[in-house]
């Protein structure tokens, strides 16, 4: 029974990780498919398109990477349930400073440890969407791309964080307002509330994929093409903004407008 029950933890984990994996592809792909192709009437069905290839080629990719951060988390559960249960040392009860230290650094490395993991994973789906690698070759091809681009990455997770936090204040705060002055049980302004933050996460966490998944084109664009030869696939703008961040050369050839 105790095997079941730690059995049904790792897979309800490792679905849940696996379901937001498969979320996050779709959506990259989807966008990376709008973002190479010049003539964007002609993008049709981009989001079948993407599912198809999350289906048919990359089903694995998705479960390695949650497979990783399952692994991940159930550590961290299983070694807080052994202090809780004083089966190990009790480091918060414990009058030596040395092991309450460890602990504290324990937890920390832990969870870096897990959000580098996370990290990872969000990026080798872009890349696997675009590139089709499989989930190590991906890791490594995003991690070289944002070093190349560490600034324009830097400057797209800031302005990303300040929209995606500014969005979900204002999608909770009007709810939180007007469940004041309608609901009267606090039971029923809780569910209201937690409703309210689900929504802006789930609409923010979307967006925010887009943002991920532009940069990573754009990066790919910019390594791939030089604007004279192999044209690049970005817009006007992105290519003034990249020549004034980059000091590039800009083209000499005329940028021929792109429909939207």
């Amino acid at each position: 029974m105790k095997f079941t029950y730690c059995l049904n933890y790792f897979v309800f984990f490792w679905f849940v990780q696996f379901i937001v994996g498969c979320q996050h592809f779709v959506i990259a792909g989807t966008v990376s498919q709008w973002y190479f192709t010049r003539n964007k009437s002609k993008v049709r069905s981009p989001i079948c398109n993407s599912f198809y290839n999350l289906i048919f080629f990359h089903l694995g990719t998705i479960c390695l990477g949650s497979l990783m951060l399952t692994i991940i988390k159930l550590i961290r559960m299983v070694m807080r349930r052994v202090k809780a249960r004083k089966v190990y040392i009790n480091c918060q009860e414990s009058d030596n400073i040395v092991l309450i230290a460890l602990s504290y650094v324990y937890e920390f490395m832990m969870s870096l440890l897990e959000g580098i993991i996370s990290f990872l994973n969000n990026n080798a789906y872009i890349v696997t969407a675009i590139d089709g690698l499989p989930l190590l070759l991906a890791g490594k091809r995003a991690v070289h791309l944002i070093f190349n681009n560490f600034g324009e990455h830097m400057a797209s997770q800031t302005v990303g964080d300040l929209v995606i936090g500014s969005c979900k204040l204002f999608i909770f705060l009007p709810s939180f307002l007007v469940g004041i002055e309608m609901i009267s049980s606090g039971l029923s302004l809780i569910v209201v509330l937690l409703l309210a933050i689900l929504v802006s996460h789930v609409m923010m966490s979307t967006f925010e994929t887009t943002v991920d998944t532009l940069f990573i084109c754009y990066s790919i664009d910019s390594e791939e093409n030089d604007g004279e030869e192999r044209p690049y696939f970005m817009s006007e703008n992105l290519i003034i903004a990249m020549v004034e961040t980059k000091h590039l050369e800009p083209p000499k050839t005329p940028i021929e407008p792109q429909q939207v």
